[in-house]
């Protein structure tokens, strides 16, 4: 209570005190590991009870936690009365924190100020304490919260308007229901772009009235059908940047995975672009539309393109730069650069960013666009180190196509039509598995000689649909990460690039088809698979069958014995013991 003590001194006493019944282990000036045994609440319930009183009636820096410790030990403070709280909760120079923690007590204690004091607060200018009394006075007198409520509705603070709006689901009858309609109209006419839209959205979807019925459905029919931002616009404004960045920091997504947003050493990825000065390129709307879309507009130096050239020779990878008259593609170790003259068709530059709209809910998807235009520093564009190589077209005609044999034991190869059309799909995910199906230095786990690729066809329709995340082990190792959900893919694009994989990078398996895919299309949207979800895949079909012994492999060999059920070692020293017994009866005979 000693307010002569620095703060920080202050603080630390408070925080034993909280901790008092489960020390922390480690011993604090030592830092050693040295718990010491739990202790009964009640050896300091006494002295809290006499000493609170005080310490909550001067205020100051340690009022909250001051607080927090009279609902910590569930303490009845005698001393204390209903106005001592009420006049902490009137005091705006605290912190709303502390604010907040003393009307809950004030609440607790019954005063008859109570109906009085709940509406001054309701008009209070903190969005935390306002809202908190008016989800009290809904509870008691819906009634007589409707018109407090309805001055925040539009308010210009958008988490008082937003928290308003939640809370209208509350108040039942006409009056309330006319709001919520006067509300949907409004959202029709700014075409989505308020910033308490998901809230207004959830709270008419929560009514039973005719009349918001109605304007719901006037808004859901002025939506563009053919534009898959439409939905999303509500979610465009009214976000928290702070919240925003711990999505960056930590959601399922792993947006690190593939971004940094800073000049220093943050962590991230450098598969897409540095998100720092993002906030220049473009406005709240470019942002959602960046995530929902990511193929509309792709940052330069990331679009993923195929050129087949003059002389049927193909080049795949990033799209680094193109004029009228060259284009330069980083196709890995060196960038090759091809006159546009040289070009006989070439897939427009998609992003490997997967559509967010279904890893993301709206209210994460507001807050990621409030951080997303809050950062307007820059970072240098950083200059490529690969040698530039100019790409030599024969003028001879290209060759004639050879059908390449079809996969033993499967149904016929797939149409070249499909074959391109998969072929473009695969730009989604090259960033990850890598343009030729290794794997891409580890990104993505490889799809070359997989064995879950040439496994259950259903397996990797799911995966297509759902996402997968979580330990996979592929060709014995191990990957650890999230593969995104790609059920905006039509059925015949999810066919083809299934398909595209199992017959190309090595692979020899069936087509997969769009009835297959349709008839698994009512599992988007449910949660993200595990590899304890999926079909173990059988053993993998050897490339060409052996024919003898000889020209079986090591490898070949022992697969044989483990398709018996013997593992490595068993089968290893029966390998040894028929070896040592041929040499026995070869020296026998000698």
């Amino acid at each position: 209570s000693d307010a002569s003590l620095p703060a920080s001194v202050r603080d630390e006493a408070m925080r034993l005190l909280a901790e008092w019944p489960k020390p922390f282990p480690v011993e604090q000036s030592i830092g050693f590991y040295a718990p010491l045994p739990e202790r009964s609440a009640d050896e300091i319930k006494a002295l809290l009870s006499n000493g609170l009183p005080q310490l909550i009636r001067s205020g100051g820096s340690v009022l909250a936690k001051a607080l927090a410790l009279v609902e910590q030990y569930q303490l009845t403070l005698a001393e204390l009365s209903p106005g001592d709280l009420e006049k902490i909760v009137d005091d705006a120079s605290l912190p709303v924190a502390a604010r907040a923690k003393a009307m809950d007590l004030f609440l607790q204690s019954q005063s008859e100020q109570r109906d009085a004091a709940l509406q001054r607060w309701s008009l209070d200018k903190q969005a935390t304490l306002a809202l908190a009394a008016l989800a009290e006075m809904i509870k008691q007198q819906p009634e007589k919260a409707l018109q407090p409520l309805s001055k925040l509705l539009q308010h210009t603070n958008a988490a008082k308007a937003q928290g308003a709006w939640s809370l209208l689901a509350n108040i039942p009858g006409d009056q309330a229901a006319e709001q919520i309609v006067r509300g949907l109209q409004e959202l029709t006419k700014q075409q989505g772009a308020l910033p308490y839209g998901i809230e207004l959205l959830e709270t008419a979807e929560s009514r039973t009235e005719a009349s918001v019925k109605a304007a719901l459905e006037q808004w859901k029919s002025s939506l563009a059908a053919d534009d898959a931002l439409a939905s999303w616009l509500p979610a465009i404004h009214g976000g928290d940047a702070q919240r925003g960045e711990q999505i960056y920091l930590s959601h399922p997504a792993e947006c690190m995975r593939c971004h940094r947003a800073g000049d220093g050493h943050e962590a991230g990825g450098e598969a897409g672009p540095n998100l720092a000065g993002v906030g220049q390129r473009g406005d709240a709307r470019f942002m959602m539309e960046s995530m929902m879309n990511p193929s509309a507009k792709v940052a330069s130096g990331f679009g993923v393109v195929s050129a087949t050239l003059r002389d049927g020779k193909e080049l795949s990878g990033i799209l680094m730069k193109q004029t009228d008259e060259i284009i330069e593609i980083d196709v890995g170790e060196t960038i090759a650069q091809v006159k546009r003259t040289d070009i006989q068709e070439m897939t427009p530059p998609i992003s490997a960013m997967p559509a967010m709209h279904t890893l993301l809910k709206p209210r994460e998807a507001r807050d990621l666009v409030a951080w997303l235009v809050s950062l307007k520093k820059a970072k240098p564009a950083a200059k490529s180190n690969k040698e530039v190589v100019p790409v030599t077209v024969s003028n001879e005609a290209p060759a004639p196509t050879v059908e390449a044999p079809k996969p033993s034991g499967h149904s016929e190869g797939a149409s070249a039509e499909v074959l391109k059309l998969g072929k473009q799909q695969y730009m989604l995910c090259a960033a990850c598995h890598g343009m030729d199906g290794s794997g891409a230095g580890g990104a993505g786990p490889a799809l070359a000689g997989s064995e879950w690729v040439t496994g259950p066809v259903e397996n990797l329709i799911r995966i297509q649909l759902r996402g997968l995340m979580g330990p996979i082990t592929v060709k014995g190792s191990v990957f650890n990460g999230v593969m995104p959900p790609q059920a905006h893919q039509s059925d015949e694009q999810v066919a083809a690039v299934l398909t595209y994989i199992r017959q190309n990078f090595g692979n020899q398996a069936s087509v997969v088809t769009p009835d297959q895919v349709a008839a698994l299309r009512s599992e988007v949207g449910k949660p993200m698979l595990t590899a304890a979800d999926l079909v173990p895949p059988a053993p993998a079909e050897p490339v060409s069958p052996a024919t003898s012994n000889e020209t079986m492999t090591p490898a070949v060999r022992l697969g044989f014995f483990q398709r018996l059920g013997l593992p490595w070692w068993a089968a290893s020293l029966f390998v040894v013991w028929v070896a040592g017994c041929v040499w026995l009866g070869l020296r026998r005979q000698s």
